[in-house]
């Protein structure tokens, strides 16, 4: 549904664009809805994940942030997940990676941080965000 899909059409402003990825095809249908009520579906990229792809590879070195809130836990290969995200963004790029608690444990977490570092995204910070667990990921460039 893109929770915070809107709030981030508005911050990009009329020459930006938001990529959102969903698996759920009912999700696509109501957030492009909601885009277009709010005048903002022309920034909306919406894309449909795939089983073992997040959909994104024609974005190499595109993207200048990503929001990745509650999600990374439910995929099935943790790795590819930011395997395929660290492809997309800009080199010195960040990602705010949220995970609630529960589930997603402690363990969880520091094996998901793992997996990010494997694919070249790097944690400079650990904000708060309220019953959860966060951090700030940021593409090396080398």
């Amino acid at each position: 549904m893109g929770f915070f899909t809107l709030e981030l059409l508005r911050r990009v402003g009329p020459s930006g664009r938001v990529v959102a990825v969903e698996l759920q095809p009912r999700m696509l249908k109501v957030l492009r809805r909601r885009a277009l009520d709010a005048g903002l579906y022309e920034r909306l990229d919406s894309r449909q994940a795939e089983e073992h792809s997040l959909n994104l590879s024609d974005l190499e070195s595109a993207a200048d942030f990503a929001l990745v809130f509650a999600v990374a836990h439910e995929v099935a290969d943790a790795g590819r997940f930011f395997s395929e995200l660290s492809h997309a963004l800009k080199p010195n790029a960040r990602a705010l990676l949220v995970e609630p608690r529960p589930p997603v444990g402690p363990d969880e977490f520091e094996e998901e941080l793992r997996y990010a570092a494997a694919a070249g995204l790097v944690c400079t910070e650990r904000p708060q965000v309220s019953l959860s667990a966060a951090a700030v990921l940021e593409k090396s460039t080398g």
